[in-house]
């Protein structure tokens, strides 16, 4: 069986297929963490967010952006 896993790292976004069957990562990719423009660490992103409410919602957004071009990324070149 393949699965899916997902690291959303304060400075990169690492996503890999591993097939459980062979116990081995048949695709990875990592790119860099969007968000590290509102704070080099989380500390600074989560008073960023408690800061004004409009930059969770950017803030998630673009995790979620990244999570989808790892996906697109991984895809194309396995």
């Amino acid at each position: 069986m393949i699965k899916l896993a997902v690291d959303v790292g304060t400075t990169n976004v690492n996503m890999a297929f591993y097939d459980t069957d062979k116990e081995s990562v048949v695709a990875y990719t990592d790119m860099p963490n969007r968000q590290s423009l509102y704070g080099r660490d989380v500390i600074n992103r989560i008073l960023t967010a408690t800061r004004d409410k409009i930059f969770l919602s950017v803030m998630k957004d673009m995790v979620v952006s990244d999570i989808v071009d790892a996906i697109i990324n991984i895809s194309k070149n396995n």
